[in-house]
């Protein structure tokens, strides 16, 4: 149960993270991510899976492709669970680690904390109790707006929003 609860948890943090349109105009490719996450984060909060499924990019593919899991399919299908199960989403991100491999691809490292309660600075991270997450991300950019492509995750700490590496 708990295995499905955090893939679930995984799923929506990383779709809310991972996806959001851009405005290109006089904005440097790291502005444009900058706002991709928040925009990412704002759908997220709102529960608007209508908005977060436009997203993600339809050559999405994570580590459990194989497994027919690890698709675009998939991963609204879970992220819609997440919203069933939790009726309060507040995230606090921090991006660590952007590159870009040519101008319409984008690697990131994003920190991420989801609680029930809001979470609007690190201070009030220290005393939450929530979720953390690290979400090493691959974004393309279709047209003019950044999708998501592939991504992976793993648990993190609050030593994790401290260090810059």
């Amino acid at each position: 149960m708990l295995s499905n609860m955090l893939k679930n948890l995984y799923w929506v943090v990383f779709l809310f993270c991972s996806v959001s349109s851009c405005n290109t105009n006089n904005e440097t490719p790291e502005q444009q991510i900058q706002q991709f996450v928040s925009s990412a984060k704002t759908i997220a909060e709102s529960r608007d899976i209508v908005s977060l499924k436009e997203l993600i990019s339809e050559k999405y593919a994570d580590d459990n492709y194989a497994y027919n899991e690890g698709n675009k399919q998939a991963l609204v299908q879970k992220v819609t669970g997440y919203f069933w199960r939790y009726k309060n989403i507040h995230i606090f991100t921090q991006i660590n680690n952007l590159t870009f491999s040519n101008p319409n691809n984008a690697q990131l490292q994003l920190l991420v904390a989801m609680a029930d309660l809001p979470i609007n600075s690190i201070g009030t991270l220290l005393n939450s109790k929530a979720r953390l997450y690290q979400f090493d991300m691959t974004l393309i950019r279709e047209k003019s707006d950044w999708k998501l492509l592939k991504a992976s995750w793993r648990t993190a700490t609050t030593d994790d929003f401290f260090n810059d590496e």
